[in-house]
């Protein structure tokens, strides 16, 4: 079974990158995929890199294969779950230095 997951990074030299996106997604013949930012804040690489208008961005290259996007341009820092784990860090440090 395969997760309907597909990670890429937005620097062309890491791995995933969109090329590879891509390329899985034509595999795997979606019709429809949903974009959520993997960042603590969604800003200027969700809003730009990945779903404006302009001709490079992921969203419009990916629509270009016929593929139907929706954006969900929410940081991870908005999730409560998430927070809890800042807050769980912060204290185990804080608590280091006594």
């Amino acid at each position: 079974m395969k997760f309907p997951v597909i990670v890429g990074t937005v620097e062309e030299e890491d791995t995933p990158n969109f090329e590879a996106v891509l390329k899985k997604l034509q595999e795997r013949k979606y019709k429809h995929v949903h974009m959520y930012p993997l960042m603590v804040v969604a800003g200027d690489h969700a809003n730009n890199d990945m779903y404006s208008d302009e001709e490079d961005s992921w969203k419009t290259q990916i629509e270009a294969l016929g593929i139907k996007t929706t954006g969900h341009l929410c940081g991870l820092g908005r999730s409560k779950a998430i927070q809890a784990i800042y807050i769980q860090h912060v204290l185990r440090v804080l608590s280091l230095e006594d």
